[in-house]
């Protein structure tokens, strides 16, 4: 078994990413970062669509685990969301109560009736590089603001996971716990990240 594992510097930013391929070689052309395949004479242009060969990308993210203000025991009752998502792009909101695991509580759909389909708001290039690569073109998304009810159990910290399983662009921009209730409390302030 080859274990694919890869880390790429980032020059402009000084940021490291951590890749689950490999390249034999990195190589910038017109703009684009080309990588040479490992097994084949193959090579491939690097961070261009939303797919790995017509293929969804593993992804997720996760923060970490947040208290809300106070480390008394708590419940929350809903959740606000707030990005950009492409139509066909789904993304599953998780939570994690106190290093449990993961659980999902709520779909956010790019064909949902919080999304303003009637607003295009452009988020780039297909092709992620130092020049316009190709013919460009640019993509947009459409805005959305999706409140949905969590009901926790009681937890002391929380922590949320954002997913997205589809081929497409989708992006957080803001959430917020709503309705959060301290024992012995009767509501605390929103808390938003």
């Amino acid at each position: 078994m080859v274990y694919a594992l890869m880390y790429v510097r980032n020059v402009f930013s000084s940021a490291w990413d951590k890749l689950d391929y490999r390249a034999s070689c990195l190589a910038i052309y017109n703009g684009a970062l080309l990588g040479g395949d490992p097994i084949s004479s193959n090579v491939f242009t690097l961070f261009s669509g939303f797919d790995d060969d017509e293929s969804p990308i593993n992804n997720y993210w996760q923060d970490g685990q947040l208290n809300l203000g106070t480390d008394n025991l708590k419940r929350a009752h809903f959740m606000r969301v707030t990005g950009l998502i492409q139509k066909d792009q789904q993304v599953k909101v998780s939570l994690v109560l106190d290093d449990g695991s993961a659980v999902a509580v709520f779909t956010i759909s790019g064909s949902g009736t919080y999304v303003d389909q009637g607003i295009n708001t452009p988020i780039g290039s297909y092709t992620i590089g130092s020049k316009v690569v190709g013919g460009g073109g640019n993509v947009s998304a459409h805005p959305f603001d999706v409140t949905f009810p969590i009901h926790t159990d009681i937890f002391k910290n929380i922590s949320v996971r954002f997913q997205a399983f589809n081929i497409g662009h989708a992006e957080i921009d803001s959430y917020t716990y709503k309705d959060i209730r301290d024992k012995g409390r009767r509501s605390l302030p929103v808390k938003m990240v």
